[in-house]
C-alpha cells in the first residue's frame, strides 16, 4: 500500500504509526497481522471516518498528531525529518503546524498546493488535512465532532484556529503530504456546504449575512467544479500530467 509505504520509508524515525481499520475485509486486516504487531492497530467497526479518527488519537502517544488516510502519503520520504529541523529552528513548541501539499487527481496528475494563511480559514479549509498537524498538549480535548460527518476536518481546523496563538503556529514552505482526490467531501460536497455554513456559524462566529454569502460563494464554485473538474487545479502548478 502506498500509504503505509510511505509512512515506513520516513528518514525520521522517532514517531508513532497507529493504524484504525474499520473491520474492513479488503485483506487490510490480514496485512496488518502479518506487517505491524498488535499494538499499532485495531480493526473494529466504527461509526464513520471521523468516529475512526477520534479513535486514532484516544490510542496515540505522540506529542503531534497527523492523519493520513488509505492512499495518501507524504510527499517524500524526508517531511517529517525537516519538520522536526523546522521545529528546531523557529517556533517553540507550536500548537499547530501546517504546510503545502500535491494534490493528485483521478487519473494520477499531480498539481502543487500552496497553503494560504491561518487568517483565511473562515474561507475554506487552508491547506489539505494530511498537511496538518495537531499539538495534543495544547488541545488535550482534541477530537472531531461525530455531528459534522462529512467536513469535521474543517470543523477542527477552525476550532484549532478559533484557539491558537497565531504566534505559536508553524508554516513550512514545503508540501507535506500528496492528497488523493476525489474523498468523501468532494463526492458529498452540497451536503458538506450546509456543514460548512454551521461551522462558520457555530464555531468561528460569523454573522449570518457572511456565512450566507460564504456559502453562496462556494456553491456556485462547487457547480463550476463539478462541470468542468480541471477548474480544481487552475491555481495550482502543474507537477506531473497523466
Amino acid at each position: 500500500m502506498a500509504t503505509s509505504e510511505s509512512i515506513m520509508s520516513q528518514s525520521f524515525k522517532d514517531y508513532q504509526w497507529f493504524v484504525v481499520d474499520g473491520n474492513s475485509n479488503d485483506g487490510t486486516k490480514v496485512w496488518l497481522q502479518e506487517n505491524l504487531p498488535a499494538n499499532q492497530w485495531i480493526s473494529e467497526p466504527d461509526k464513520g471516518i471521523f468516529d475512526a479518527m477520534n479513535k486514532g488519537i484516544r490510542y496515540s502517544g505522540g506529542k503531534y498528531l497527523i492523519f493520513l488516510n488509505s492512499w495518501d502519503e507524504f510527499s517524500d520520504n524526508n517531511v517529517l525529518s525537516e519538520i522536526y529541523d523546522e521545529l528546531q529552528r523557529t517556533i517553540t513548541d507550536p500548537s499547530f503546524i501546517y504546510g503545502d501539499s500535491i494534490d493528485v487527481n483521478e487519473s494520477g496528475s499531480e498539481y502543487y498546493r500552496k497553503a494560504k494563511d491561518l487568517s483565511l480559514i473562515k474561507k475554506g479549509m487552508i491547506t489539505q488535512h494530511q498537511a496538518m498537524l495537531f499539538n495534543k498538549t495544547h488541545f488535550p480535548g482534541l477530537n472531531y465532532d461525530p455531528k459534522y460527518k462529512f467536513t469535521g476536518d474543517y470543523a477542527l481546523a477552525c476550532e484549532v484556529a478559533s484557539k491558537s496563538d497565531l504566534g505559536k503556529t508553524l508554516r513550512v514552505s514545503f508540501p507535506i503530504c500528496k492528497f488523493k482526490m476525489g474523498g468523501t467531501n468532494e463526492l458529498f460536497r452540497f451536503k458538506a456546504l450546509g456543514e460548512d455554513f454551521r461551522i462558520r456559524r457555530n464555531i468561528l462566529k460569523l454573522s449570518f449575512p457572511e456565512a450566507a454569502l460564504l456559502w453562496m460563494l462556494h456553491f456556485i464554485h462547487t457547480i463550476i467544479k463539478k462541470v468542468i473538474p480541471s477548474s480544481r487545479f487552475m491555481k495550482h502548478k502543474t507537477l506531473k500530467q497523466e
